[in-house]
């Protein structure tokens, strides 16, 4: 699905799937990584969300920091500094559901949510020591 397309299709009120395609959300999010997105606001995201954010070009799916009521911020467990801050009204929705090793993980869940922090947490310690492919 082509990020216009699922923007459009979160704005209904549907889930949009998604294969990422960079490696900023590394080791949580590699290339060719299927994930579900559910539609959200700005004030339903968690610290440690992945979000999905409306930008200029194709969706941005990085790491919640911060939500309140005038900005989002978020952060790819990859890079080294948070992005710019997000208007919460360019949040389309959060991260569901990622296939891990084939299996569907679900990141509602405890199991899912610790998963993904501690893989940030990793990445944060020692990330710098593994390959950039």
């Amino acid at each position: 699905m082509s990020g216009v397309g699922a923007a459009e299709v979160l704005r209904a009120g549907l889930p949009a799937y998604f294969r990422i395609i960079t490696g900023s959300m590394r080791p949580t999010l590699s290339p060719g990584t299927s994930v579900e997105v559910r539609p959200c606001t700005a004030p339903e995201l968690l610290p440690g969300d992945i979000a999905c954010i409306r930008t200029a070009g194709l969706p941005l799916l990085h790491r919640v920091l911060e939500s309140g009521p005038a900005r989002v911020v978020t952060q790819g467990d990859r890079l080294p500094y948070p992005d710019a801050a997000h208007a919460p009204d360019r949040v389309l929705g959060r991260v569901h559901q990622v296939r891990w090793l084939g299996l569907p993980v679900r990141l509602d869940r405890p199991v899912g949510r610790f998963a993904g922090r501690l893989a940030s947490r990793v990445w944060a310690i020692g990330g710098f020591l593994l390959p950039t492919r």
